[in-house]
């Protein structure tokens, strides 16, 4: 069937197809609403619906059941394609190589209140493009789909995919996989109970990468959350993003010469196995309003780990974290560049590491400045250094379980002084010893200089 002009077509069922069914080619628009394309089986050169230099839309229908060999279920070329309500479910790809259920060659796709279940592809993505692709979903359900060491979004380049308000859960295989110089946003979806195997969830080399708006991935198995292969300038942002849960047997974000931020989010339960959690090179990194709590690095892993880079940390908490040299920071400095290391407003409560508790400067120590910091242990069982070094705490305390103090950096040394309030008390004391002795010294001269007039 090749329709022409703009076609509306409605009401229709797709069944029993041995070839491709549909090709639309240069029209402006074709409209499927409330049709069925089920137990459809196509072997052949070309999908079984083919859109090429048009706007397609298909709605309120189902893609069901249908089983496609070398190719696709759904092509597109310098074409424009929306799913609005639909299901698509149990469909099968029998080729083995990367070959996608849904190809989108430079074109662009908006997919809402949309569900994909139970689709099979293994080893190839559900969704594919080898050049440019635009995705936003919304408001769909993606549910035990088989991907196997494919991905459900697969790219080349330039791509820019948004995900909201939309779950993704129990997919065998990556979320999205070979975006480079992509934008990839995800806000207000769930991610959970997916497993990649040998895969990190996102793989988007010099890409900018964010997780907004109250996302949760949780309980996921894979390689990595963000690959351990990044490098080139990739970004990440991590706001108001909760990461839960996860076990990871490499680095779960590994970042090198980016700007990478994490604000307002929560880090916890995670367990990542012989690697960092988190692992900073060369880039500027920043931790506002977050909590990290009992994460597990096991082995050679430490939370955070910082390799010649700047840290900027700010009102977060670090609490009960488990790591091989520190529970929380992990800080390698080779460069001789001057790099800058503040952290305020920070509390760290009961980290574990072999080494130190919480800060762990290995190879050297730089310039360093805690200021408001509150730290459960004492001092050298928090962070490693000695007196000598420029390490500041400025109105820190230390031993928090216990009777805490406040620590100031003065002239090179730390010197441990009494609270604010005992110290007041202890000022206006001594103000008023003065003025006591003063008195009683004065009173008995006037007497002496009153006796020999």
């Amino acid at each position: 069937m090749s329709p022409f002009n703009e076609s509306l077509f409605v009401g229709l069922t797709f069944i029993n197809f041995k070839y491709p069914i549909i090709s639309v080619q240069g029209m402006e628009l074709v409209y499927f609403v409330n049709c069925s394309f089920n137990n459809n089986q196509v072997s052949f050169d070309f999908p079984m619906l083919t859109f090429n230099n048009c706007t397609a839309i298909i709605a309120n229908g189902t893609i069901t059941k249908n089983i496609v060999e070398a190719t696709s279920l759904v092509g597109l070329s310098t074409a424009i394609l929306g799913l609005m309500n639909m299901t698509v479910e149990e469909n099968t790809q029998l080729s083995r190589g990367p070959i996608p259920l849904f190809d989108f060659t430079n074109a662009a796709s908006e997919i809402s209140q949309t569900v994909f279940r139970n689709n099979s592809s293994p080893n190839s993505p559900l969704f594919g493009s080898w050049f440019f692709i635009i995705v936003y979903i919304t408001k769909s359900n993606f549910t035990n789909n088989f991907c196997g060491s494919s991905a459900l979004i697969v790219g080349d380049s330039l791509a820019n995919i948004t995900i909201e308000d939309s779950l993704i859960t129990n997919n065998y295989g990556a979320l999205v996989h070979s975006m480079t110089m992509s934008s990839i946003n995800i806000s207000n979806s769930k991610v959970k109970e997916n497993f990649a195997s040998e895969s990190a969830l996102v793989f988007a080399p010099r890409s900018s990468i964010q997780f907004l708006n109250q996302t949760i991935v949780e309980n996921n198995i894979a390689d990595s959350i963000i690959s351990s292969q990044l490098t080139n300038e990739t970004s990440l942002v991590l706001n108001s993003t909760i990461f839960v849960n996860n076990s990871c047997s490499d680095t779960a974000f590994a970042l090198y010469n980016s700007n990478s931020w994490v604000i307002n989010s929560t880090v916890s339960s995670n367990t990542v196995v012989g690697h960092p959690f988190i692992s900073i090179q060369i880039s500027n990194f920043t931790i506002d309003g977050s909590t990290f709590n009992s994460n597990w690095a096991t082995n050679e892993g430490s939370v955070v780990k910082i390799e010649d880079c700047s840290v900027n940390a700010n009102s977060s908490l670090f609490s009960e974290n488990s790591g091989r040299l520190s529970g929380a920071f992990d800080i390698a400095i080779q460069t001789n560049e001057t790099l800058k290391f503040v952290f305020q407003n920070l509390t760290f409560n009961s980290n574990e590491g072999k080494i130190v508790s919480s800060v762990y400067f290995s190879n050297k120590i730089p310039e360093s400045r805690f200021e408001y910091c509150k730290f459960s242990k004492n001092r050298f069982d928090e962070v490693n250094g000695h007196l000598n070094l420029p390490q500041t705490f400025f109105r820190c305390r230390f031993n928090t379980q216990n009777n805490s103090y406040i620590s100031f950096h003065i002239s090179s040394t730390v010197e441990n002084q009494p609270d604010e309030f005992v110290f007041i008390i202890c000022l206006i004391f001594y103000v008023v010893s003065i003025i006591l002795l003063s008195a009683l010294i004065l009173i008995p001269m006037d007497k002496f200089i009153a006796s020999h007039l």
